[in-house]
C-alpha cells in the first residue's frame, strides 16, 4: 500500500475553502464564488482546518492578518 500526497495546488484549494471573501470582491470577479457561503454569509460545516475572515478595520488580537485590496484578512486567535 502506498500513500499518495496530494499536489501544492490540491492544498491551496483546500485551503481556500475556508477564507471567507467579501461580497464586493466576489461580485466585482475579483475573486471565484464556490457557493461554499449560506444565506448569512456563513460558511458551510466543511472539514477546513482555519476560517479566515474579513473586515475594513483592522482586527486586534487575531493569530495572523494581512491587508490586500483595502481588506484585512485574518484569521482569529482559538
Amino acid at each position: 500500500m502506498t500513500t499518495q500526497p496530494r499536489s501544492v495546488m490540491a492544498m491551496m484549494i483546500f485551503m481556500a475553502w475556508g477564507v471567507k471573501v467579501p461580497l464586493e470582491q466576489r461580485q466585482g470577479g475579483r475573486a471565484i464564488d464556490y457557493g461554499l457561503e449560506n444565506g448569512n454569509g456563513e460558511i458551510g460545516k466543511r472539514l477546513i482546518p482555519f476560517r479566515m475572515q474579513a473586515t475594513k478595520s483592522r482586527p486586534q488580537h487575531v493569530f495572523a492578518a494581512v491587508r490586500f485590496n483595502g481588506y484585512w484578512y485574518y484569521i482569529d486567535t482559538c
